[in-house]
């Protein structure tokens, strides 16, 4: 390839048009990029040395350097109007291929490589952390792009942004995040999409995930055998909130043996774990409600004790007086205030119309006896009590099978004998209307206690 430096005066047959004589300076090299190079340089030299090549009428100062190619293609180069003086020095080689020709800052020219001037695509060598980086000098944001798209954005004040320009944590991902690693975060990490850790996350710090609860959080899969583990010190803990309330059906969450949370129904829970309101299949002789140390147990109403089984001698208090004294072990129940037989007539009250009857007396404490109106007194016979200690208290009413009363017939009434195998009294007893009776039951008899005749 060859190139034509064109001066005013040139009239060879390229630059006939242009000039009136013939003078040429042809350049050619077998690279072109070279060849245009090195024919500036050369133009240069001729500018400041004043010299002149091949013909001496070329002018020393012209306003504008034109190169032609073989075809007719020009090349101008200008100086522009109002342009400073200043000088250029070239190098002193011809420098390496891919280098740039630059300029010190003070008029000497110099070839550079382009690895020690930008970052090029197949990377580069050399570098220091301290001086080289990639970004800004100024307060400007740093955009980097894909297909024209920007895909990253680092802020002015440090934050990073993917798939997004807006933001306010330090990292923020808008998208799906997928690490196959490890990741360790110390800062604020803001995700408005989908985490997905290959070989594990580890956040340090406080950490808020879902944290306007307009989302849903899933943590491991169907196949993972434990899919979170909570690992704390032994003065932390793990805090649930937001939960709704539930029903007894709903299931609750429990640790096993291994420290593995299980599910369980609330019901199941407190049948297997507790007694439950509404009562529980227990297992006889396994199953207990007390202590498994040797303290009271106490029982309360309106948090206040009403009854105490104390913890060494299982003597059992209703009320809150002491104990007597010197009667720990002695005194098995002590009742504070009265103490009161409730009669139910639906179990209790016991008619006698025959001349012989037997009552069943059974776990009874009480007997309401009516005996009908006719004037002779109802033999009764008692069946045996059901354990050593139990009391039992007759109360006769006489006059008609509904209970009332006929004024001065002393006859009506229930007659007990002594001569019974079960029964220990000081005689017969014949009870009649408004007398009572105390019996307690021992062993295989009923000892009399106490007898009140009320006669008329």
């Amino acid at each position: 390839m060859e190139w034509h430096f064109l001066c005013r005066h040139c009239s060879c047959p390229r630059c006939a048009p242009r000039g009136k004589s013939r003078k040429d300076i042809a350049i050619s090299q077998q690279r072109p990029y070279r060849s245009g190079i090195r024919a500036v340089l050369v133009v240069l030299v001729i500018l400041m040395a004043g010299a002149s090549v091949g013909y001496a009428q070329l002018p020393i100062m012209t306003r504008d350097m034109k190169f032609q190619e073989a075809t007719g293609t020009t090349v101008s180069i200008v100086a522009s109007s109002g342009t400073d003086a200043y000088t250029l020095t070239l190098p002193k080689t011809t420098g390496v291929s891919q280098d740039l020709l630059t300029s010190d800052g003070g008029g000497r020219l110099y070839w550079t490589s382009p690895n020690n001037a930008m970052w090029t695509l197949v990377g580069n060598s050399g570098t220091s952390s301290l001086t080289n980086f990639l970004g800004t000098t100024d307060a400007q944001p740093l955009a980097i792009r894909t297909n024209n798209n920007e895909v990253v954005r680092i802020t002015s004040d440090g934050l990073v942004l993917i798939g997004s320009s807006i933001g306010s944590n330090t990292l923020d991902v808008t998208g799906t995040f997928s690490a196959t690693g490890n990741s360790s975060i110390g800062g604020t990490l803001g995700v408005t999409g989908l985490i997905t850790g290959g070989n594990g996350l580890t956040l340090t710090g406080p950490t808020l995930i879902n944290a306007t609860g307009s989302a849903t959080t899933t943590i491991g899969t169907t196949e993972a055998t434990s899919a979170l583990t909570i690992l704390t010190g032994a003065t932390g803990g793990l805090t649930l909130r937001g939960i709704s309330s539930g029903t007894a059906a709903d299931e609750v969450l429990m640790l096993n043996a291994s420290n593995r949370v299980t599910k369980i129904t609330g019901a199941n829970l407190i049948a297997g774990y507790a007694w439950a309101l509404l009562g529980n299949e227990i297992t006889e002789g396994l199953n207990f409600i007390g202590t498994t140390t040797p303290k009271r147990l106490e029982f309360r109403v309106n948090n206040a004790e009403v009854m105490r089984v104390d913890g060494a001698t299982g003597n059992v208090r209703i009320g809150t007086a002491p104990l007597l004294p010197n009667d720990t072990t002695r005194v098995r129940l002590q009742v504070e205030g009265g103490f009161a037989t409730v009669l139910d007539l639906t179990r209790d009250l016991i008619v006698t119309e025959r001349t012989d009857t037997t009552i069943a007396v059974g776990n009874r404490s009480m007997l309401y006896i009516l005996s009908d109106n006719i004037p002779t007194q109802r033999r009764v016979r008692l069946s045996n009590g059901l354990t050593s200690g139990q009391r039992l208290t007759l109360v006769v009413r006489g006059g008609n099978s509904g209970g009332g009363s006929l004024p001065g017939a002393s006859t009506y009434g229930i007659r007990l004998l002594s001569a019974d195998s079960n029964l220990t009294i000081s005689g017969d007893a014949n009870l009649e209307d408004g007398d009572t009776m105390e019996l307690i039951f021992i062993l295989d008899q009923w000892y009399e206690l106490r007898r009140s005749i009320n006669d008329p």
